[in-house]
């Protein structure tokens, strides 16, 4: 691939969104994953909120808490202790 065409696909990438599969399949997983946490009540999720962002964590620990903050963020609050589950008695 000559250097003029590498800047075209670079350019047309801008323009039309990411040519690479992995980051649709981000897009999409994080819609669906929105849609399923709007079915169970939580209407404050955005699929932005699931979106991974590549190359930002620097070490386990890092992901550890970036996964414990998304899960608060997304997590409805109760006084009552409640799960937010039915169960039947």
């Amino acid at each position: 691939m000559i250097s003029a065409e590498l800047t075209e696909w670079a350019a047309y990438e801008q323009v039309a969104g990411p040519i690479i599969v992995h980051e649709h399949v981000d897009v999409a997983a994080a819609i669906i994953g929105t849609l399923i946490a709007r079915l169970g009540g939580d209407k404050r999720t955005r699929p932005e909120d699931l979106i991974p962002k590549w190359g930002t964590i620097s070490s386990p620990a890092d992901g550890w808490a970036a996964l414990e903050r998304m899960a608060r963020k997304s997590s409805p609050t109760s006084d009552s202790g409640s799960s937010g589950i039915a169960t039947s008695s």
